[in-house]
């Protein structure tokens, strides 16, 4: 009698007893949960990562060392952050393009674009502190003409919904502005 107690008791600790088989099954159905929903990004409006690109109504920009011409188009990329305004005019020649961009960091009292599955809109003032100033030329089939010219620089970009402005000048005395409305 003594042993089918005691076998009674072993084996009535082996097996789960209710509860924790539910709590198991709870847990098990918690991590599938936890894991689909991981495997699956899911943009919010709250997002930081993104793109606008706007027609301009007016629009000028100067390349280093040249005199201010028309752009058609500006181009916003926020990434945590950092803001790259990027403004677009026609090339040299038909079909052809260059690139203006002023990449900085956003000011305190600025409100990023919210952005969603990565398409933003201004949700108000954006003011950056400009790091550096880029241009890039490409050629009508949309290839880059050459190596891209970079400055480390100082200046500032104004953006609203309405328009936007951007100054920069390089340790090299270099100089760029850029204005366009919307």
């Amino acid at each position: 009698m003594d042993d089918s107690c005691t076998h009674r008791q072993v084996v009535g600790s082996l097996l789960p007893s209710r509860l924790q088989i539910h709590l198991l099954s709870l847990l098990v159905g918690g991590l599938a949960a936890a894991s689909a929903s991981l495997a699956q990004p899911r943009a919010t409006p709250t997002d930081t990562i993104g793109r606008l690109q706007s027609v301009a109504r007016s629009c000028s920009s100067n390349l280093a060392a040249a005199a201010q011409a028309p752009c058609t188009s500006v181009q916003f990329e926020q990434q945590d952050g950092l803001l790259n305004v990027r403004f677009i005019s026609p090339g040299q020649r038909g079909g052809e393009s260059d690139q203006l961009s002023f990449v900085g960091t956003l000011q305190p009292g600025s409100v990023p674009m919210a952005c969603q599955q990565g398409r933003c809109q201004f949700q108000g003032a954006i003011s950056t502190a400009i790091a550096s100033v880029s241009e890039r030329s490409f050629d009508s089939r949309g290839l880059v003409k050459a190596l891209p010219k970079a400055w480390p620089a100082n200046g500032s970009c104004r953006i609203d919904q309405r328009q936007v402005r951007c100054e920069a000048k390089a340790l090299s005395r270099e100089l760029w502005s850029a204005t366009a409305t919307f």
